[in-house]
């Protein structure tokens, strides 16, 4: 019987980030793990997203074509240009700006490099392992990014999922006029329900409810068209104060 297996996933695992032709050699794997080798200028591309930012890990090494020696990588955007020095087998966080309007596109370069390779008559100036953006319980289009408070991200079941205590926050990017977001959330143990306040960041409430199960909760927000504000939870037991400290459970958080 023949032993077939599903090919292995390409650098951006499947994520918000998609690589162009350009730069890029083929895929290829090495001890099981997935890369590809680039001439230069290895370029990659994010659709339109209403979140201002994303945030990719790339890990890459120098290849024949740098002497497999340090480099200097340039990462090059329309509108933004960083420089990190590449010492061995190196991972390296990003923040690129995105557009709500059009793609947003990017290239990775290697100053210098071509040396030849030996039994090979591609330039080989560094091979990258990982380019992508990381899973989570929000994406770029959802216009909302997770700051701080929120717990490590849950893959254990068939959902992904992030605990909340109070005092979690939140950025939201309005693409309209009193845009409503969407929460799927659940309340947690108690009988009696989880109380949810929603707080501007003059920590004044906009929003309070209730809820007892996992369900979904629509709230509008004080935004204007193309603004971004900051927003706080503050969680509290309902009718018990003997529990531990309350503790949201989030499935989704989308603008719509």
């Amino acid at each position: 019987m023949l032993n077939i297996q599903d090919p292995p996933l390409d650098i951006n695992r499947q994520s918000e980030l998609e690589l162009l032709p350009a730069g890029w050699h083929a895929l290829e794997v090495d001890a099981g793990r997935p890369f590809r080798w680039v001439d230069n200028d290895a370029a990659f591309t994010f659709s339109p997203a209403l979140n201002h930012s994303a945030h990719v890990t790339v890990e890459l090494e120098a290849g024949p074509g740098m002497g497999r020696q340090s480099f200097e990588l340039t990462l090059l955007g329309s509108k933004s240009r960083q420089v990190f020095s590449i010492f061995d087998r190196q991972s390296l966080t990003l923040t690129l700006p995105l557009s709500r309007h059009q793609h947003s596109s990017f290239s990775l370069h290697a100053d210098g490099g071509g040396a030849p390779c030996p039994n090979d008559d591609r330039q080989l100036n560094f091979r990258v392992f990982l380019l992508a953006t990381p899973r989570d319980i929000v994406t770029l289009q959802s216009g909302v990014e997770l700051l701080s408070g929120w717990g490590p991200l849950d893959t254990s079941g068939q959902e992904l999922r992030r605990t909340a205590r109070t005092g979690a926050r939140v950025r939201f990017f309005a693409p309209r006029d009193i845009p409503v977001v969407v929460l799927d959330i659940d309340g947690g143990p108690s009988p009696f329900g989880l109380r949810i306040d929603l707080l501007d960041d003059q920590l004044v409430p906009v929003f309070t409810t209730a809820i007892d199960r996992r369900q979904l909760v629509c709230i509008r927000l004080p935004l204007s068209a193309d603004t971004s504000g900051t927003f706080s939870f503050y969680l509290e037991w309902v009718g018990r104060h003997s529990l531990p400290p309350p503790v949201l459970a989030a499935y989704s958080l989308q603008l719509r």
